[in-house]
């Protein structure tokens, strides 16, 4: 009979399971232990890449190039990752930043709506078709560039009851009672040449829609939330909410397909539009102000005066068409993107395969009065 000798197959140690040691791992930061047959590998985190055996350091993809943040977006480094955040002027989620709204460039990015703007604590950001202002908030004037605050009880503006005592806030003011009680001091709001009774309500007799509420002798009104999810016809949400009722929107003077509610504002060959109560209205429009004491006159494809270094300009789109393509001689039918001149039409972006750009510049050289490049910020 024959014998066999059977040996027992030695048994596998998971060093994962301990930290240290002859027989655990010696994985440090931002790696993971993976156990295998009689000895173990330290894998990188995801966003980090080897240093060495048992180490592993983050990655800045940011610097690496290694991300897919648009390129009108900053990326951001975080640890073992990245995220991507529009630049300023453009709207979208880092991925995919735009600096027009609408398919055929007739809307205006509200700057003030989407908090691209540098407006400071003490003033309001306005937004206008094409660009944006910053202007002294209420209670608060103008005094060369700062914005600073106006006494309203040294001017006696304020809304305080003349037995109250009126007391100076920055913005705003307050009134008070004397320390010592005081039995005729009242509380109450004085406007529009009558007594308001703390936390009385009114409409101003020339702003229905608005509702004024008087806290303690000071006024504060309100414009009223206008829900157009929710909205009915009636006598008060016709008056008060325009923008919510279909019969009162206006359609654009050539894109039929384009509507716009009342109160919105669009561009339309060198003019501001304005649509209100089903009708619209149209005057020149306002250009942003410059920052240049030597500002070019407005060129044949653009509506306001530049300065010489803002490349959207049309005296630089034409050294841009002139240089990279000697066919080009009317920028106002050409699209720049990426530092490259395109024809109207679809076309394929060189450095991502899986984008087809579409030029539709004839539109916005009408509509939005420039050059594809950028409406005036």
């Amino acid at each position: 009979m024959l014998s066999f000798n059977r040996r027992k197959l030695p048994s596998d140690v998971d060093e994962c399971t301990q930290q240290g040691g002859l027989t655990g791992n010696h994985c440090h930061l931002n790696t993971r232990c993976v156990n295998t047959f009689g000895s173990y590998i330290c894998e990188c985190l995801s966003g980090y890449r080897r240093q060495d055996k048992f180490n592993c350091v983050e990655m800045d993809e940011c610097k690496s190039g290694e991300h897919d943040c648009h390129e009108n977006a900053d990326c951001i480094n975080t640890p073992g990752s990245y995220h991507c955040r529009c630049k300023e002027g453009y709207t979208g989620d880092g991925h995919d930043c735009k600096r027009y709204i609408g398919d055929s460039c007739e809307k205006d990015l509200d700057e003030c709506a989407t908090g691209v703007h540098r407006c400071k604590d003490t003033t309001d950001c306005v937004n206008m078709p094409g660009w944006y202002f910053c202007k002294c908030k209420a209670g608060f004037e103008t005094k060369g560039k700062e914005c600073v605050d106006i006494d309203e009880c040294y001017l006696n503006t304020h809304s305080c009851h003349p037995s109250a005592r009126c007391v100076n806030t920055p913005g705003h003011f307050k009134c008070e009672c004397p320390a010592e009680h005081d039995p005729d001091c009242r509380l109450s709001c004085m406007f529009e040449d009558r007594e308001l009774r703390d936390g009385d309500k009114v409409s101003p007799s020339n702003a229905p829609c608005k509702m004024c509420t008087c806290s303690k002798g000071v006024i504060s009104c309100v414009e009223p939330p206008c829900n157009c999810s929710s909205w009915r016809p009636g006598v008060v949400s016709e008056l008060c909410c325009p923008q919510c009722d279909p019969k009162q929107s206006c359609q654009h003077q050539e894109l039929k397909h384009v509507t716009f509610r009342s109160g919105e504002q669009w561009i339309y060959q060198c003019q501001t539009c304005e649509c209100l109560y089903g009708e619209f209205d149209c005057w020149k429009l306002e250009c942003p102000p410059l920052t240049c004491d030597n500002p070019l006159p407005a060129g044949p494809a653009d509506c306001c005066p530049r300065c010489p270094d803002d490349r959207c300009g049309f005296q630089n789109l034409t050294k841009l068409a002139t240089s990279s393509n000697s066919d080009v001689t009317d920028v106002r039918t050409t699209c720049l993107y990426g530092n490259h001149i395109y024809p109207p039409g679809p076309f394929k972006y060189p450095s991502r395969d899986c984008t087809t750009c579409s030029c539709k510049v004839p539109y916005c050289a009408l509509l939005v009065s420039n050059s594809a490049c950028c409406v005036h910020r």
